[in-house]
């Protein structure tokens, strides 16, 4: 017995809209009731609909189910389905990439407090950053409404990390320290992901860091002085100071009534012979 376009709707639990698009693919060429004008879905109809919703769960596209179906042969099956494992396995990659950094951003924001205020060594590896704003204190250079880099290195969040740069130089001077505003990456990831490479974009070679965590607070209590006991510590050890800090931007949220910004402040340092 035939069926109309709702009780096959009924039948497949699809909706009526995608099997008329389905129609409108020739994946189905129903015949017509003479006298009403309704289509009516014959069994034969009924198995290429559930072929289709078959290979739409695999992801397939309907332009090429039309044709696996009706005119291509099995190696248009294999071309295609070839592509599709390639196009997940690139999926599967950046999702275990993703579930990576999700996990390690939770655990750096749930021992915030554990690490502020207290000191430890990290071996960091290789990164890459490009700067998009300088600041002296919060008083910050204006934005490049054309700048297409820091478009590109925001494409690849939440790879991408948020920081800040303090040069070696201005730490030892203590005066009109400049801030240099950028994305931060490890060099891994930007070379899996693809990311240019310009001009602009810069190495950090792996370096032996003495970390921190440090509020830098809201808009107008960035300073100095809230990176001077980090530095007054390196003074009590035998280590000396070999690099920019990098302050990675952690959080900025609102607590008790305060704006935070958590920042993990990684010094470049080696032990004095």
């Amino acid at each position: 017995m035939a069926l109309k376009i709702g009780e096959v709707s009924k039948l497949l639990n699809i909706s009526i809209d995608s099997i008329r698009f389905y129609e409108d693919h020739e994946i189905i060429t129903p015949k017509r009731d003479e006298c009403s004008g309704y289509r009516l879905y014959e069994p034969w109809d009924i198995f290429f609909l559930m072929d289709c919703i078959k290979y739409r769960s695999f992801g397939l596209a309907v332009k090429d189910i039309a044709k696996m179906l009706h005119s291509e042969s099995i190696s248009y099956y294999v071309k295609k389905l070839n592509i599709r494992e390639k196009e997940i396995m690139l999926d599967m990659e950046r999702n275990t990439l993703l579930y990576d950094r999700i996990r390690k951003f939770k655990e750096d924001i749930e021992t915030i407090h554990l690490n502020q205020g207290h000191f430890w060594f990290k071996k960091i590896p290789p990164q890459m950053y490009y700067v998009y704003s300088i600041s002296y204190g919060d008083d910050y250079s204006d934005l490049d409404i054309n700048d297409c880099i820091l478009a590109n290195w925001l494409d690849n969040l939440p790879f991408t990390e948020y920081g800040v740069h303090i040069s070696v130089e201005d730490l030892t001077s203590q005066v009109n320290v400049m801030n240099r505003w950028s994305c931060i990456i490890e060099k891994r990831l930007f070379d899996i992901l693809n990311i240019k490479k310009t001009n602009e974009t810069k190495e950090v070679p792996e370096q032996l860091c003495l970390c921190t965590v440090i509020n830098i607070g809201k808009k107008g209590q960035l300073s100095f002085d809230l990176f001077k006991p980090f530095l007054d510590y390196v003074e009590t050890i035998p280590y000396e100071i070999t690099g920019d800090l990098i302050g990675k931007l952690l959080v900025r949220l609102n607590q008790k009534g305060s704006f935070c910004r958590f920042v993990e402040a990684q010094l470049p340092v080696r032990m004095v012979l």
